[in-house]
């Protein structure tokens, strides 16, 4: 069996407490195209740190380039490295690298994206699933759907945070492998699905790093708000899993309820 790497990560957006869309979504990468994808991170890094001393060993987080890019905080205030972002040309070359090396790795896109304000209206908050789970449910299975086409086995990696937290991602995800989803059954999740692993920030992953640019494009857009000027929005649109049936919106990123 091939072998492959889903990275993920999340994305919360609102306008004044209302309207919230949570995503959570990511890339699936052949395991042997991991050091493509590393090295093609780091010659990004390379061009737009020229100026630091060890431009590889820093890490990328949208956050935090978008914080400075918009003004939200006091540039001063922002990391020195980052601080480079208040310039749309280095904004611009990081967007641009980003989208060439999603493209370049044939990287497969897959997300799930929540409405949370229709889904609490529709399901009362104690009898309501947890958020993870619906999207880990809905991720899982088109990620083993995505498996099978290619008879491969996939790996799932999602960046650390917190004891509790991982631990609760780590029950949804065996919850969902276990006992399978609505269209997926469980054998087919048992036999294609491995581990998940919960890499810290620190660990300068690369997957998860072009990851975290991924759903903020996708709940920005399920909330209805205006795509930001500099996104990965047009190549993760188009790379998303379509199922072999031309139907990315079932395959590759879902939006519910």
């Amino acid at each position: 069996m091939e072998r492959y790497h889903l990275y993920l990560d999340e994305s919360e957006t609102h306008y004044n407490g209302s309207n919230r869309v949570f995503c959570l979504a990511g890339i699936i990468v052949k395991e042997k195209d991991v050091p493509e994808l590393e090295s093609s991170l780091d010659s990004l890094k390379r061009d737009i740190w020229k100026d630091q001393p060890n431009p590889t060993s820093l890490i990328l987080h949208e956050k935090e380039v978008k914080e400075v890019e918009k003004s939200r905080i006091n540039v001063r205030k922002a990391k020195p490295e980052y601080r480079i972002f208040r310039r749309n040309g280095a904004v611009r070359k990081l967007y641009k690298g980003l989208e060439n090396i999603v493209e370049d790795t044939s990287c497969t896109v897959v997300g799930a994206v929540i409405k949370m304000d229709d889904l609490s209206s529709y399901y009362k908050e104690d009898i309501s699933s947890h958020n993870y789970l619906i999207a880990m449910q809905m991720i899982l299975e088109n990620y083993c759907h995505f498996l099978e086409s290619v008879q491969g086995h996939g790996k799932v990696f999602y960046e650390s945070r917190d004891l509790d937290p991982n631990a609760k991602v780590r029950m949804h995800y065996h919850h969902v492998k276990a006992m399978g989803s609505m269209y997926v059954n469980a054998f087919a999740m048992q036999k294609h699905l491995g581990e998940i692993e919960f890499p810290d920030k620190t660990e300068n992953n690369a997957g998860l790093q072009v990851a975290d640019f991924v759903p903020n494009t996708f709940a920005r857009k399920a909330a209805g708000f205006k795509k930001h000027k500099f996104s990965i929005s047009d190549v993760t649109r188009k790379s998303r899993y379509d199922g072999g049936l031309q139907k990315r919106e079932r395959f590759g990123v879902k939006v519910m309820p």
